[in-house]
């Protein structure tokens, strides 16, 4: 799927007064944030560069306890987050990452009290041009969810939560999970497309040559490992 690319007035006219967008482009040199609201853009130069953003990400996800904060989510907020945050005035912070900041969730970022995802709702796009796509199919009330959790893995460390997850989300839908053994990449094909909301709880398996190639561990069954 492709979309033509929009201009600042078109995607500002699809914003609410309670939408901030910030768009990250990361090269050698520099790295730039492009706020937009509604009103308003804001381009601020942050204080790294692609070679830091890399290894701090790479470290991140390489961190082995679940049990603790990685220390360098401190760093990655005072480079990408603390410049901007005087003009994050709005409730919804939608972020459209760039780079190895695919690989970065910014709900984990904290400046040491607080995570981002304590202070904002907060979503994510591909591009600011994709807004438009999303909000012409967006269907009218809809808000049927579809939860998968599965947190095995054949080599992997077993993911405590993933089950108690999926069923809280669940249960704010009057949905109910489909869990471990049941959450088969079968279910979800033959499933995905009558729901408006999907919420998929598992490992997750980069491929940082060809990322379309990248893949997420379901259960296996019905003829699929």
């Amino acid at each position: 799927i492709s979309v033509d690319p929009v201009t600042l007035a078109q995607a500002q006219n699809l914003l609410d007064q309670e939408t901030t967008l910030v768009s990250y482009f990361v090269t050698a040199e520099k790295t730039l944030a492009f706020v937009v609201t509604r009103e308003s853009l804001k381009v601020v130069d942050l204080p790294v560069r692609e070679r830091e953003l890399n290894e701090a990400v790479t470290l991140f996800r390489d961190f082995p306890s679940l049990d603790n904060t990685p220390p360098n989510l401190r760093q990655l907020h005072k480079w990408l987050i603390a410049p901007i945050k005087s003009h994050l005035k709005t409730s919804h912070v939608g972020v459209i990452p760039h780079g190895a900041l695919h690989d970065l969730p910014f709900a984990a970022l904290t400046e040491g009290n607080r995570y981002l995802g304590d202070n904002y709702v907060l979503f994510y796009l591909p591009s600011v041009s994709a807004i438009r796509y999303i909000r012409r199919n967006q269907k009218p009330g809809g808000g049927r969810l579809l939860a998968l959790a599965y947190g095995e893995g054949e080599g992997l460390p077993f993911l405590r939560y993933a089950n108690d997850e999926a069923q809280a989300v669940a249960k704010l839908y009057g949905a109910n999970a489909r869990i471990g053994g049941g959450a088969t990449a079968a279910a979800f094909r033959a499933s995905a497309a009558d729901y408006d909301i999907l919420h998929l709880v598992s490992h997750y398996q980069p491929n940082t040559i060809t990322p379309i190639f990248s893949s997420l561990i379901l259960a296996p069954g019905e003829g699929a490992d």
